[in-house]
């Protein structure tokens, strides 16, 4: 009997091995923001590369085949805008993160809803410090998609998963950030 076999007819709670997945990274998606509080004005500074932030494949590939084995056209755009938050007004020193991003692909829309958490170096206090200062973090999301375009209709139907940091400085009250994720599709 298999490694894998073993794991998928094993109960939950008996598991000594891991499921078996595939990762396949797809695109890389990099956003400026202007944070006022916890709450994030996206595509509103320049990132590193002097652009408010894009999606694009760091290869230049112009497609992908899905660990389902699905070819897939790959997006690449500009944001147009955004918005999102760190915390909650419930709970500001959370971990939360929220992103909801409009990317212009071509002539079509993408909209993107991102969920997860970001971890600054040193806890959340850095980020809600009024002290001026650089600081940086991991951050994990998950996405969801919506698009009319029929290339990247298959975004509507899949989660992506990106693994990414934030970078950003706090300087006269004012606090900017670039996040820089890698997204991937599991299968």
């Amino acid at each position: 009997m298999t490694a894998q076999s073993t794991a998928l007819s094993t109960p939950w709670g008996d598991r000594t091995v891991l499921i078996p997945k595939k990762m396949l990274y797809v695109c890389s998606l990099t956003v400026g923001a202007h944070a006022r509080g916890p709450y994030l004005l996206l595509g509103a500074i320049e990132s590193n590369d002097g652009r408010d932030g894009d999606l694009r494949n760091l290869f230049d590939d112009t497609f992908i085949t899905m660990p389902d084995g699905v070819r897939c056209d790959l997006p690449v755009g500009t944001i147009l805008r955004g918005q999102g938050e760190i915390g909650s007004a419930e709970d500001p020193s959370s971990p939360k993160l929220s992103l909801r991003l409009s990317i212009q692909l071509g002539a079509n829309l993408l909209l993107v809803e991102c969920l997860g958490c970001v971890n600054f170096v040193g806890g959340p206090g850095v980020f809600q410090s009024a002290q001026d200062r650089k600081f940086a973090g991991t951050a994990f999301v998950a996405t969801r998609h919506e698009t009319s375009s029929a290339s990247y209709r298959w975004l509507n139907r899949r989660q992506l998963y990106g693994v990414g940091r934030v970078v950003g400085e706090q300087r006269s009250g004012e606090r900017n950030l670039v996040f820089s994720f890698d997204l991937y599709a599991a299968g």
